[in-house]
């Protein structure tokens, strides 16, 4: 896990701190409905922050886009049918926008729905408060984002705050402490070292996309070779995210010796499926693991290629059992 002692957070905390203005500092962006931002503002004003932006609704315009980087916080609603905030979340957290992608968020839900609120889970969101909410409910989220940060996980479908409770079968998932603009405006800290600890934590977060998106091709490659114990069809939606995860690799790897491991990866998904005999596609699916365990292993992973092998098959494994026992 990448700590407080980490050196970007190291080099903020230690950069100098000048006469803190506390919340006033704070700019902040609110996307709702404008009867609905009353509790919003009241609540921000009971903290002093009076620097904030209101949108009826997400904006898409390239300048709009734009001006997200300048926000510490952004407070958006999402209602049944409606998540058009939570996908510009997810896009900010993924990088595919402009703007800071560990800009801390509040989502506001308009229903219960659990679709809707896994939503803004999913999108990244660092706290969901349901509608009906007091003052209290919006607070006390913010406090807690500038007192203590959930830290960011990365996934092949996911970047944003650490939701887990549990751990399951496969790739131990680091967490990244990741900057925390908000509590750095309101401790007034060193904007400079600030974003230099951005670019070096999304470094770290593109190196974890790649690293996972690897392992999941593994997970993939492994649960190929038990395909046949599942019943015909129980994985096939499954296998068929490989294709993306070849081309999305073939995107992030140029290094010369990384390369050839890659390419007995690709080559495999060309020939797998025309393998009738399940001891030949056990054995082609053996090498493809081979290849990417290496290949995890010359990405920075710290395991050996049969530890990363390991891992996968332990995955699969409960995968499978889930699959049978649904």
């Amino acid at each position: 896990m990448a700590t407080a002692d980490s050196p970007a957070t190291r080099r903020i905390e230690a950069s100098p701190v000048r006469q803190s203005d506390g919340f006033k500092a704070v700019k902040v962006l609110l996307i709702e409905q404008a009867m609905g931002r009353s509790v919003l503002r009241s609540a921000l004003g009971t903290l002093e922050i009076t620097d904030i932006e209101e949108w009826n609704a997400v904006k898409t315009e390239p300048l709009d886009l734009a001006a997200l980087a300048d926000f510490d916080l952004i407070i958006a609603n999402i209602d049944d049918g409606d998540e058009a905030a939570a996908q510009m979340l997810r896009s900010l957290r993924n990088g595919t926008i402009p703007g800071n992608p560990f800009v801390p968020a509040i989502i506001t839900c308009g229903s219960s729905l659990a679709a809707t609120v896994r939503a803004a889970v999913d999108a990244g969101a660092d706290a969901v408060v349901l509608k009906p909410y007091s003052l209290k409910q919006i607070m006390d989220p913010v406090a807690a984002l500038v007192a203590r940060r959930r830290p960011f996980v990365v996934t092949v479908d996911y970047v944003g705050p650490e939701r887990r409770t549990g751990q399951r079968s496969g790739q131990a998932i680091e967490q990244i402490d990741v900057p925390n603009r908000l509590a750095a405006k309101i401790r007034n800290l060193d904007p400079v070292s600030l974003m230099t600890a951005e670019s070096e934590a999304w470094a770290l977060i593109e190196r974890q996309r790649t690293l996972r998106i690897a392992f999941q091709a593994l997970f993939l490659v492994r649960l190929a070779a038990a395909a046949g114990s599942l019943g015909a069809g129980a994985a096939r939606r499954d296998l068929a995210r490989l294709p993306a995860l070849a081309r999305e690799l073939s995107t992030r790897i140029d290094d010369p010796d990384e390369l050839p491991l890659l390419k007995s990866f690709t080559s495999w998904l060309g020939t797998f499926p025309s393998l009738a005999d399940d001891a030949a596609r056990r054995a082609s699916c053996d090498e493809a693991g081979r290849a990417l365990g290496t290949l995890l292993a010359a990405l920075g992973s710290g395991e050996a290629p049969a530890e990363a092998i390991a891992q996968a098959d332990a995955a699969v494994f409960s995968y499978c059992q889930r699959l049978t026992a649904a």
